[in-house]
């Protein structure tokens, strides 16, 4: 699960004036995206250590995530699965 993988998350706001320090969550593990529109906002996803399936959130402020209150269940619209690599 190298990661790398390019993830768009469609939405609202992203580029309101509010938003000082735009971040993505994939589980535990935050990122900063590659590219911010005002509907939409692109990253990479991270390295996992294991095949599973994260639940991926966003926060205007760094702290304050979307979905906290569901950080635990993975449901089509906010989860993220890590597959193993293959190897040829």
């Amino acid at each position: 699960m190298a990661g790398g993988t390019a993830v768009t998350i469609s939405g609202n706001g992203y580029e309101d004036s509010g938003i000082c320090n735009l971040t993505v969550r994939f589980g535990p593990t935050h990122v900063t995206p590659t590219n911010v529109q005002k509907n939409n906002v692109t990253c990479l996803s991270p390295v996992a250590n294991v095949p599973d399936s994260v639940v991926v959130s966003v926060s205007g402020n760094g702290q304050d995530f979307t979905s906290d209150v569901i950080i635990h269940n993975r449901d089509e619209e906010n989860t993220f699965t890590y597959v193993e690599d293959f190897f040829i």
